[in-house]
């Protein structure tokens, strides 16, 4: 029970983080997209070790010609996701945000 509370606590704390950096980040320069641009990039190049490793190389090509279509609408949608969340922190405050996002669907 600890180390599932211990995970929840882990996981708001960081949620919590990254929407106060956003924010402040928002505030000093009011561009959404362009913090969208460098979140996108930052994660290539995070993942582009993984990408290359001569392993999963195969398994990689295998599932982009596979599933180009999904990967393609999931992306497409994950960026509009995190476009609306930075330019909703542009204008609403960060508590107000954080309300928002945790209520259902």
């Amino acid at each position: 029970m600890l180390y599932l509370l211990s995970f929840t606590a882990l996981y708001f704390a960081a949620n919590f983080g990254l929407n106060l950096v956003n924010k402040t980040v928002l505030a000093a320069t009011g561009m959404p997209l362009f913090l969208t641009f460098a979140h996108m990039v930052f994660s290539f190049f995070v993942l582009l070790p993984f990408m290359l490793q001569q392993s999963l190389r195969a398994k990689h090509a295998k599932t982009l010609r596979t599933h180009w279509k999904g990967l393609v609408a999931i992306g497409c949608l994950m960026a509009l996701n995190v476009s609306l969340s930075n330019a909703s922190l542009v204008k609403l405050s960060l508590s107000l945000n954080q309300v928002i996002r945790c209520a259902p669907a």
